[in-house]
């Protein structure tokens, strides 16, 4: 109960701050373009605690042509998932007096509120890569070994379940020589479940034994050459092992090269995902499955948790960047982008509420639809465990071990 408390409050508190990191981004383009900020808030609802006021003075004259001095208010707010940036004028009105509002959003070109909007998903990106560089050069990452060795052999996995062990070394799988840890991941994923008999090498004896490979209800990434997980999702048939892994240290160019190409990975993800529909249900993920995550994290010490917190600060900045009008800042950056487009113009109020509409309904089905998956997955966990499609007794695994010397192998 109590690692379910501290896991509620890191969680709310990662998700807080990343969410802060990202509406920064929003209020200091939005300053540098002079645009009034009526708020920065970390949290939501009330009542609101103002923490500190910070008046400035726009370019703008009263009717006495003094400056007009603005405050923008920092707040905390009681619900703690997530915040915002308040500025002047972002509420269109039906009479388009919005672009008249002296220091507001749409009183400034397109242009302008263009990068404003893209100015948070760019900080969310840059706080997973201040997140990420220092924790992979002080933690470093565990890198697979592309040997042919066994890590990990899952438990009452088809490999565990005909006598294989981690250290173990696959010499053939059907009278195929196997030089690499690839060698065994690419003679068996494309093939239906079956049996294979493998020719595998324990404290130097050499012995015989078969396994039945079998497939997960999900597709899994595809491996690489180099054991890297690719964006690419396909039904293979596994065995049930992992390759032996080694702890590497990371110089800060390696750190940062690693850091740096996650968002590309992320958004060949998915755009692998949308090209192949039948897979999302199998790869994302809500508030369930991120607070899970979370928890794992945490279970394996504070470098995993600050690189998950890392890796969920792209995803987010990532994510708003999708052209979900009225809701996300990739939708808002289209409309400013068509505006440009339209030198200048604004769509009509009718136009804007359409699309607003839309966007929210989309936004709705979106997050309905992820946390239906969430609660199904959780569903689906506790009720039934995963188990090989194809299983057979440990006795008759057993009776088909074939030591090669024809004595009895050593266990």
């Amino acid at each position: 109960m109590l690692m379910t408390l501290l896991s509620i409050i890191v969680f709310l508190t990662m998700l807080t701050l990343l969410v802060a990191a990202h509406e920064l981004g929003h209020y200091l383009i939005a300053r540098m373009f002079k645009m009034g900020v009526e708020e920065f808030a970390v949290g939501f609802g009330r009542p609101k605690w103002v923490w500190k006021r910070k008046s400035f003075t726009t370019e703008h004259l009263d009717d006495e042509g003094n400056p007009v001095i603005e405050t923008t208010e920092y707040t905390f707010r009681p619900v703690p998932l997530g915040g915002f940036v308040r500025i002047k004028g972002m509420l269109p009105e039906e009479d388009g007096s919005e672009t008249k509002i002296p220091g507001g959003f749409f009183s400034k070109p397109p242009i302008q509120r263009f990068l404003v909007l893209f100015a948070g998903p760019v900080f969310s990106i840059l706080a997973g890569w201040v997140l990420l560089i220092p924790a992979y050069t002080i933690t470093g990452i565990e890198k697979p070994i592309n040997e042919p060795f066994l890590g990990e052999v899952g438990a009452e996995g088809p490999a565990a379940v005909a006598g294989l062990k981690e250290g173990d070394k696959i010499i053939s799988i059907d009278g195929k020589p196997i030089n690499t840890f690839f060698n065994i991941v690419e003679t068996v994923r494309d093939l239906p479940p079956q049996e294979f008999a493998v020719v595998y090498e324990r404290d130097g004896k050499q012995s015989q034994t078969v396994v039945t490979t079998y497939r997960r209800e999900a597709p899994t990434p595809v491996l690489d050459s180099n054991l890297e997980l690719t964006p690419v999702l396909k039904y293979q048939s596994l065995l049930g092992i992992d390759p032996p892994r080694k702890h590497v240290s990371l110089s800060i160019g390696q750190a940062s090269q690693k850091a740096f190409e996650l968002p590309l990975r992320m958004v060949e993800g998915i755009f692998a995902m949308f090209a192949a529909p039948s897979t999302i249900q199998h790869q994302v993920g809500g508030p369930v499955t991120i607070f899970e995550m979370t928890r794992s994290s945490m279970d394996t010490g504070i470098g995993p948790l600050i690189i998950f917190a890392g890796l969920l600060s792209i995803m987010l900045g990532i994510f708003n960047l999708l052209p979900v009008v009225g809701v996300l800042d990739g939708g808002h950056m289209c409309v400013a982008f068509v505006e440009m487009l339209r030198r200048g113009r604004r769509l009509s109020y009718k136009a804007q509420e359409r699309i607003a509409t839309i966007g929210v309904i989309a936004i709705v089905f979106m997050f309905g639809s992820v946390l239906f998956i969430d609660i199904s997955r959780k569903f689906k966990q506790n009720k039934q465990p995963e188990k090989p499609a194809i299983e057979r007794p440990l006795k008759q695994e057993k009776a088909d071990e074939k030591p090669l010397d024809g004595k009895a192998d050593t266990p």
